[in-house]
Order: structure tokens, then sequence, then C-alpha cells
């Protein structure tokens, strides 16, 4: 059996997602603050087996129990493979640096960086003996890669995630039963994010007219295709310690 665990599932990209992989013979394990009761109940009439696990990511003390939670839905004796993608982020505070509200703060680095490291560290530990194909996708973003205005938080996460994943790849190489592990940066999208970025102001945010013009133009791509170039690459030979680009995959 083939089992896909996937946190932030209840909007945008992840619940795209959880749409993909109920095309596939697979064991879903979705994972979010909030339910998505529309995904309930796709699964049901199609005979997904389908797990949905409450957890928020930034809560990082209560990040062991939410893994136990989601392994507790997985049978290791029958899995042929299991793939973890991490796609859970958050893009605020949009605030110059001086401005950003501490809260926020501290929200964005747990759930775009800290959460993805501890639930990477504890796949790690708990499928290391697992001879199965054991697959871990981060999911990032082009803002790691570029200083912008009002997005220190966001981009800063998102480099240091990349590093991570990189780093983390390059220690697997030398294991008995490796894990794959790749970056996957989606591109704009039109998502709830978008919906942030483009309510946010001028002065903090320099690029806002970009990103307003990006939905006023019909530029964001929608979750779905998104997530069907995902699973495509998944399906291909992939190279451990990439982070693949939306743009390499249309």
């Amino acid at each position: 059996m083939n089992y896909y665990i996937i946190t932030g599932i209840s909007k945008g990209l992840g619940e795209a997602l959880v749409r993909e992989v109920m095309k596939t013979d697979a064991v879903i394990i979705g994972i979010s603050r909030n339910e998505n009761k529309a995904l309930k109940e796709e699964a049901k009439k199609n005979n997904t087996p389908y797990h949905f696990v409450e957890g928020d990511l930034a809560k990082v003390d209560m990040l062991n129990a939410l893994f136990q939670r989601v392994i507790e839905k997985v049978d290791l004796a029958s899995a042929s493979s299991i793939t973890f993608i991490q796609n859970a982020g958050v893009v605020e505070p949009i605030k110059r640096v001086g401005k950003m509200d501490e809260e926020q703060l501290t929200t964005s680095v747990h759930v775009n960086y800290l959460a993805p490291m501890m639930l990477a560290n504890a796949f790690a530990n708990w499928t290391q003996s697992f001879n199965g194909k054991k697959t871990v996708v981060h999911v990032t973003s082009g803002a790691a890669n570029r200083p912008m205005h009002g997005w220190s938080a966001y981009g800063s996460t998102k480099a240091g995630l990349d590093l991570f994943t990189k780093s983390f790849a390059l220690e697997q190489e030398n294991e008995e039963n490796p894990i794959q592990v790749i970056g996957f940066s989606p591109g704009i999208m039109d998502t709830s994010m978008q919906e942030t970025i483009r309510s946010s102001d001028q002065e903090n945010f320099q690029a806002l007219e970009t990103f307003k013009s990006y939905y006023k133009e019909g530029q964001l791509r929608s979750p779905q295709i998104v997530a069907e170039k995902l699973m495509e690459l998944l399906k291909s030979q992939i190279i451990s310690g990439e982070i693949y680009h939306i743009r390499e995959l249309l």
C-alpha cells in the first residue's frame, strides 16, 4: 500500500494535492488546523482510505504528539511507499523589519521552518528501518532566492527550508534505506495566500501592484494544475536534494 501524508490540506495546494492523490491507489493522511469536509465526502464517494488529523504546526511543543497520531494511521508492515509532503505555510507578517508583529513572526518561523524540520526529523527516525520507497517533499517558494520588501520573514524561512532540504538529502546518501528529499516551488497560484498578499499595503510591500496585476491579468495558476505537475514529478526519477520549480515542469 502507498501512503501519502500531506500538511495544510484545508485549502489551496494541499486540498488540490489530496484530490490528485485520490486518483491513485493510496491511503491519504491529511493534516491541518481545520477539517475540509468536502475532501472527506469525496474520499468516501471514491472509496479512498482517508484520515484527517487536526493539528496546528505553529504549536511546536505539540508536534511530537501530532506525529504520533499520524503514524498510528500507517501500517508499515503492508506499506510499499510513504510520501510526506510538507505543504503548510504562512506568508504573514508582510511587514518591514522594525514593524513586524512578534506573534506573527513567531508563527512564521514555526510553520514555515521549525515545524518542517521537526517533522522531517521525526519521519526519518520513524522510517529508519523501513526499506520501502520513502520521499519527503518540502513546498518552498521563489522568495527563498531573492529579498523583497516586506517579505523578510517569509523569504528567510523558505531559504532556510531549502538549505535544510539539501542538507537532509546529503545526509541520506549514506543511509541503508535512504529517503529521497526534494523541494518544490509552486510559483504564483490562485489561493487565499495570494488574497492575503493583495490585501497588504504599499508601504510594507513594495511589489503590491505587481501581485495585483498577476490576478487581474489571469497569471495565477490553478492549484489543481500545480498539484498534477507535482504528482507527475513524483512518478518520475527525481534527484534527491534538488529544488524543483513549476516553470520547469510545464
